[in-house]
C-alpha cells in the first residue's frame, strides 16, 4: 500500500478517521443503542449520582457544563436544583 504523508498525517490515517466518523454520525446506530445506554433505571438513579457529584466537588450553586450529556439526565437534575446548566451532545436526544 502506498502512503503519502501530508502535514504529519498519512492518507491511510485520514481514510481510517473518515470511516470511523461514518459510524459515529449514523443516527440509526444511536437510535438502536439508546435503550442500552440509557435504560429507565439510569434515569431513576440520576438524582443519587448528582448527589454524589455535588458531595465530591463541594458545589452547591453556579454554572455547570455537562459534556456528552445525552438526554440530559444529570443536566435536568442539576437545573432543578438551581444550577445554570449547559448541556452539549452530538445526538438529538
Amino acid at each position: 500500500m502506498a502512503v503519502r504523508v501530508t502535514r504529519g498525517h498519512t492518507m491511510a490515517k485520514r481514510e481510517e478517521e473518515s470511516s470511523m466518523s461514518k459510524w459515529f454520525e449514523d443516527e440509526t446506530f444511536w437510535d438502536r443503542l439508546y435503550p442500552f445506554m440509557f435504560p429507565e433505571q439510569n434515569f431513576a438513579i440520576a438524582a443519587d449520582e448528582v448527589d454524589a457529584i455535588l458531595n465530591l466537588t463541594g458545589l452547591d450553586e453556579g454554572g455547570v457544563l455537562d459534556l456528552a450529556c445525552g438526554p440530559g439526565r444529570h443536566a435536568i437534575t442539576l437545573a432543578k436544583r438551581g444550577f445554570r446548566v449547559t448541556g452539549v451532545d452530538l445526538s438529538t436526544a
